[in-house]
This record gives structure tokens, sequence and C-alpha cells, in this order.
């Protein structure tokens, strides 16, 4: 970095790394800067751009100027669909350090932007805006998905319900809605379903060595709330309040293994800390394996135990229906 004044970077809120950066480079290489760097706060946040970072810097705002505000925004504003990781400075920095756990980001991109983006802008902006403004038509700053890591180097990307289910087994979803089908016969062509909204969520992972073969267990506990629902049932019925229970642990489980699968078979990625856990439980142990973790990883028996409440179905026992 070169500038002719002292660089002061205590006041930055943003980290962001580009994916041909994060593919062709060891991402300790320039990591370490941040990290030996007294100004960087360790609560910034990291993220990898799809997109030239560049074009996401210099794409102008409708209602903030800044655009490391207007992406702090963003992430503030959807931090609570758990699609994807809130991944910090300091947690990025300490997991690249750890044995047994492969790091992730969040990824951000520039895509096609939504009616409203449109609505805004002319609302805010004279027919004649300047050529600033019109940049921004047509355009649109989105976070969405996972960067995956594999040891050093990007390797690929999780979508937003894979990443979920990352964040599942990592006990960090905070919210979301997450919709689970009825199970019953379709009305005008339609699938029936209900939409709970996630309140909370924790995990805990547990390798167990049975027999010489290893295995990881993970329990995840998971409260809910009743959002919408289209199905024609009593809510205040306890065997409906176990059917949304069971249909939510199972929604949770797909999630959960759309995401194994993934890290496990295609990218070789250990980002859910199933060897740190190995590690932390049995030190003696993991010496032993650590060289020929990779492989082990890959073929690793994963059991999923899932707890699923509902605690709260709303103020109505009946959902809306059209009278007859």
């Amino acid at each position: 970095m070169h500038s002719p004044f002292q660089n002061f970077f205590s006041h930055n809120q943003l980290i962001l790394i580009s994916e041909g950066l994060a593919r062709n480079r060891d991402i300790e290489e320039f990591m370490d800067f941040f990290d030996r760097n007294q100004q960087f706060r360790r609560n910034n946040w990291v993220l990898i751009t799809r997109s030239d970072p560049s074009s996401i810097m210099s794409l102008p705002g409708v209602t903030l100027s800044a655009p490391s505000q207007r992406i702090v925004n963003i992430i503030k504003q959807q931090d609570l669909s758990s699609f994807y990781p809130e991944t910090r400075l300091g947690e990025f920095i300490k997991n690249l350090g750890c044995e047994g756990i492969d790091v992730f980001a969040a990824g951000i991109q520039i895509e096609p932007n939504e009616a409203e983006v449109r609505e805004e802008l002319a609302r805010g902006s004279s027919e004649n805006g300047s050529k600033e403004d019109q940049k921004t038509i047509g355009t649109l700053v989105k976070l969405g998905g996972t960067a995956v890591f594999r040891g050093s180097r990007l390797v690929g990307w999780l979508n937003e319900r894979e990443s979920r289910g990352l964040l599942w087994v990592r006990g960090k979803v905070k919210g979301g809605e997450i919709t689970v089908p009825c199970n019953q016969e379709k009305t005008s062509g339609q699938d029936k379903s209900f939409s709970l909204e996630i309140l909370r969520s924790s995990a805990r992972i547990k390798p167990e060595l049975s027999d010489g073969e290893l295995s990881v267990t993970v329990k995840i506990n998971a409260d809910a709330v009743v959002h919408e629902i289209e199905c024609m049932m009593e809510v205040d019925q306890p065997a409906f309040i176990r059917s949304l229970e069971e249909g939510l642990a199972g929604a949770i489980q797909v999630e959960v293994e759309a995401a194994l699968a993934k890290a496990q078979q295609e990218y070789q990625s250990d980002i859910f800390g199933f060897g740190e856990a190995l590690h932390k439980m049995n030190p003696a142990l993991w010496g032993e394996l650590r060289q020929e973790w990779p492989d082990i990883y890959r073929s690793l028996p994963v059991y999923l135990e899932v707890d699923a409440r509902v605690t709260r179905t709303g103020l109505v026992t009946k959902p809306v229906q059209m009278g007859h």
C-alpha cells in the first residue's frame, strides 16, 4: 500500500477480499497485515466479493453516499435471515490458526436491480439525475451464499440453504423463516405449507470412537413460532403442534444434510469444525489422525439429532378461510 500520508484504519468496518485473490493466493499472506496492525478492530466484517471489489465500492448510493456504510446496513438488515455467516476479523484469523477447522465467510456481489430500488431512485432523484445516479439503475449490491476455504484457499460456494445448514451445525442461526409442507392434498393445484419464524438455536458437536470407528453426532436445538399457516387445521391441538415440530426438525435436517454433502464430498473442507471438536475432546487421538484427517473427514459418518420446539402459535386457532 503506497500513500504520501499516514494510513489510519481505526474507522474501518469492512474487509473485502476478491474471489480471484482468495482462489489464487494463500489467504494468510495478506491477513497477516490485518492481524498485525493494531488499528484494525477485531469486529471488522470479512466478506468475499464475487464481483470486482472496486465496482462494489464505487457504486453510488441512493440514501447513503459512503459505500462501506451501505454495506454495513445491508449486513445488519439481512443478519437475522441466517442465510449467510456473520464473519468477523477476529474469528476469521483465530480459525485460520486453529487445527481441525477451515474458514468461511459471507459473499457479496452486484446483481440486477429490483423494482423497489428503481422506485427509491425515482423518489430521491430528479428526472435529469447525474451520471453517478444513473449508474445505480439496474444494479444492486447483495449479500448471499458462503465462501468455503480448504486450508488457505477458496474452493467453492454454498448457496443460501446450504449456508443455513452450516450455521445450524455451528449453532449460529439467530432468526429467519423456514417453510414446511403440510403433507396434505393439494388445493387448487397449489401445495399448502406453514411458515415458522426461528427464534434461537444451539448446537453441540460430539465426536465418538466406537470399535475403532470414528463418527460425529451433531445435536441441534431450535425454537420457533408460527408465522403463517395455509393448512386447514386447528393449531391448538397437541397432534398439530407435534406435526409442526416434526416438520421443522425435518426441514432443518434437510438443510444440514445439503451443507454436509457439499462440504464433505465436493470441497473436502471441514468448515463445521469436526476436527477441532475431536482435538478438544481427545488431543492424543487427534495427534494420531491429524495427517490423515482430510481423507477421514471425507467419509466421516455424521449423525443428526434435532430437537425442534414450537413455542407459540399466534392469536388465532384456525387459519383464515373463505366463507361458504
